[in-house]
């Protein structure tokens, strides 16, 4: 309840500037953003600088609780140290704050206006975890190589060109049933890829939809990664950089390169999950619907 009294001040992402003064003259933050769900959010960032402002200049932070955009009820991907949180998280916004008040800032003054009639919603293998378009383009040809960035992680759609000039990497073996073939080998899940043709004003290409494949898209951009890195390693290359950047972990782009066994790269992280899993299990808000 606001009195007449009460000043307002709305900062809008990402336009936000406040000075010291400012902080030192209000009695709470408020937090209302949507995040994703994984770690490469900006948001997330400021949700974990807002946690350490409040604590510092003894403010309550009061959060205006959101789903993550992401599925809800488990966690996957490399593991980014900073934020001690695996690149999909499956937190709501208010339990990502308690997480970081119990974890990082201890003490901190938090209020969290929870969700209505809101429950997780239990996931099995063949859901959607990432809604793509089916022409997402994830490798960009750059000096005679095409490089694989930070949107790899959100993507499960790969394309082959048609045009037999400007095949896949310049190798006729790289079209898209003999991509689909190999991929089964390794999982026979990746049966279920879709091949599509699609069109636009300058090009015609193939498109891989991973989507119907009933595993999480972490194992499923891992594989078809792998793979391809094995398949042609003189037209692929990683931006460690980037990859790095927007996971957190130099790790999972060397995994790659190296050519680890996927396996072995599915279980890396696992002794971090397990801690996560057991920080996370003490902070959720919301029951799993079944």
């Amino acid at each position: 309840i606001l009195s007449d009294s009460t000043t307002l001040r709305i900062l809008t992402y990402p336009e936000l500037s406040f000075s010291t003064l400012d902080l030192l003259s209000i009695d709470a933050l408020l937090f209302d953003i949507q995040l994703t769900g994984t770690v490469d959010d900006p948001g997330l960032s400021m949700l974990q600088v807002a946690t350490s402002l409040a604590l510092r200049y003894d403010l309550e932070l009061i959060i205006t609780d959101r789903p993550p955009m992401s599925v809800s009820d488990g966690f996957e991907g490399p593991w980014h140290p900073g934020f001690e949180l695996p690149y999909r998280h499956g937190m709501t916004n208010g339990e990502l704050a308690i997480y970081f008040g119990n974890h990082f800032f201890p003490g901190l003054r938090l209020s969290v206006i929870p969700l209505k009639q809101w429950q997780r919603i239990f996931s099995s293998a063949d859901a959607d975890y990432y809604q793509t378009p089916v022409d997402s383009v994830i490798f960009h040809p750059s000096h005679g190589k095409n490089i694989v960035e930070r949107n790899i992680l959100r993507t499960t759609n790969l394309w082959v060109h048609n045009d037999p000039e400007q095949l896949w990497f310049g190798s006729p073996s790289a079209d898209p049933y003999f991509i689909k073939a190999k991929l089964s080998d390794i999982d026979p899940a990746f049966g279920k890829i879709q091949i599509k043709s699609v069109q636009t004003d300058s090009i015609t290409f193939s498109v891989l939809s991973l989507d119907p494949v009933q595993l999480t898209p972490f194992y499923k951009i891992s594989a078809a990664l792998r793979l391809l890195l094995i398949l042609y390693p003189d037209r692929i290359t990683l931006n460690f950089k980037e990859l790095q950047f927007n996971t957190g972990s130099p790790d999972y782009g060397l995994l790659l390169h190296e050519q680890r066994p996927l396996n072995h790269i599915m279980n890396y992280w696992n002794p971090e999950y397990r801690e996560f899993e057991s920080r996370r299990n003490n902070v959720l808000i919301y029951a799993i619907k079944e």
